[in-house]
């Protein structure tokens, strides 16, 4: 069995009010589908959250790492982190693996002072960006996405974008399910959708 591959898809979109966050829940071990209800966006701390593609196993293994990193740097600064740092700190981590990375690509995103998203590939380059797309449907969605994003000015065509984009994604790419996870982040808050496709 290979896991060379970076099934699913997660994307991530930055507007002047809104971070999103949203990933497929496929669950997938070589070619053998075994579930689409499979959490790949994770909350990290009040208002900021990841979103992955990959190795399940790998992502679940490395959110708990994450986690306490973070947990432990906020104890011992004494206070809360920003979102760029915390970045950071997941990009520390990754590349602390090097040897033996993890099968994952991240998407990191959160509302504090304004909107920030950033991706990281497994062995922790950064990047920020006004959007992306990562795991194996990531040229498919960055396309519709580019094509999309000037026209974004609300809750609803932000959510029109991610129904659109995981639509055909999924009907393209047999590595991306049909039931996605999205958190919508803003300065009043976050909204926390499971949208099934079918």
């Amino acid at each position: 069995m290979s896991y060379g591959y970076l099934g699913g898809t997660a994307i991530g979109v930055k507007t002047d009010n809104y971070v999103i966050l949203a990933s497929d829940k496929m669950y997938l071990l070589g070619s053998l589908a075994f579930s689409n209800e499979v959490k790949k966006v994770y909350k990290i701390v009040d208002n900021v959250y990841l979103a992955a593609a990959g190795l399940i196993a790998d992502m679940q293994g490395l959110v708990r790492n994450i986690r306490y990193v973070i947990g432990t740097r906020r104890v011992n600064i004494g206070r809360e982190l920003g979102i760029k740092p915390i970045a950071k700190l997941v990009s520390v981590v990754l590349y602390s693996n090097k040897a033996l990375p993890y099968y994952t690509q991240l998407l990191v995103g959160g509302v504090n002072k304004g909107p920030e998203l950033y991706s990281l590939d497994s062995l922790g380059s950064i990047m920020s960006d006004k959007y992306v797309a990562i795991g194996s449907g990531a040229e498919t969605a960055i396309g519709i996405i580019e094509s999309r994003y000037e026209s974004l000015t609300n809750l609803e065509s932000l959510e029109d974008l991610v129904i659109n984009v995981f639509k055909s994604v999924a009907k393209r790419d047999v590595l991306t399910g049909y039931s996605i996870d999205t958190v919508y982040i803003s300065k009043d808050g976050v909204l926390e959708k499971t949208i099934n496709l079918l």
